[in-house]
């Protein structure tokens, strides 16, 4: 008998002004180095990288650390605020 096992890989999506893309199938990392979009979209952003104050590879250990959580299960915060359903990849239009 054999058993199957499930690998979640994370996108991580880089953002300066915030975008509210997230896919139903793949866990989406929002990432931002810009303070300004971190402190306006709280809720959105899953990780800030403040290049002025940490290290890279504190950076680096930041962002393996939020893959290794969402390939575990825990969800992102495209996940929480389901933007998997709305838009989706075949948005034709602005989103705002």
């Amino acid at each position: 008998m054999s058993s199957a096992k499930q690998l979640n890989l994370s996108a991580l999506f880089t953002t300066g002004l915030g975008a509210p893309q997230g896919f139903p199938f793949v866990p989406v990392i929002k990432i931002t180095g810009n303070p300004i979009t971190y402190e306006h979209l709280l809720e959105h952003i899953d990780v800030f990288i403040d290049s002025a104050h940490i290290q890279t590879e504190q950076s680096g250990q930041a962002l393996f650390d939020k893959v290794l959580e969402a390939a575990s299960g825990k969800p992102t915060k495209a996940g929480i605020a389901k933007y998997g359903t709305f838009p989706d990849i075949f948005s034709r239009e602005p989103v705002l």
